[in-house]
């Protein structure tokens, strides 16, 4: 999905469970120019294997940090709520659309600030392939005020059933 063209530029079904989402995206980027593109997913595709074919096609990557990856997001956590000890980049979005307003506020510690074994297995590989930042981005969201009813015409006759009523004309 590219936000900016709004736009799919590729969908594979996924087949089968498990591992199936992962092997179906390691196909789709297979298919796919990106070179140079940032691909941006949930934490459930952000395995090591699909972020090392990332860095082979030369593109970036942006995915999160799970809660269940406990050794790093509790250090991850540890670094932003300690700002005085990690230099930090801070800037701003507001955007309005699709019946809201959300401003997201994202905070960004570069490389050269991560503690010395941060990124890395016990076995010394790094855990987050190729890793250049760290960020942390905080939603702040306003539904916009909804009229209290709305109007409706239309040429089917309109039943007196209060449930078939609410099921057409929503």
């Amino acid at each position: 999905w590219s936000t900016a063209q709004g736009i799919v530029l590729g969908q594979l079904k996924a087949r089968g469970k498990g591992n199936a989402e992962v092997s179906a995206a390691l196909e789709l980027i297979d298919l796919l120019n990106i070179e140079k593109m940032i691909l941006v997913g949930d934490a459930g595709i952000g395995k090591v294997s699909m972020v090392g074919r990332i860095v082979e096609k030369k593109a970036d990557y942006i995915f999160p940090i799970k809660s269940d990856s406990r050794k790093y997001f509790d250090e991850v956590k540890m670094m932003f709520e300690r700002k005085s000890n990690y230099e930090q980049e801070v800037c701003s979005v507001e955007e309005e659309g699709h019946g809201r307003a959300e401003k997201r506020t994202i905070s960004v510690i570069r490389k050269d600030q991560f503690p010395i074994n941060f990124n890395k297995n016990d076995n010394g590989s790094e855990h987050f392939l190729k890793l250049n930042t760290i960020g942390k981005v905080v939603y702040e969201r306003k539904l916009a005020e909804t009229a209290p009813f709305t109007y409706k015409s239309g040429k089917r006759e309109i039943t007196k059933d209060p449930v078939r009523i609410e099921t057409e004309t929503r």
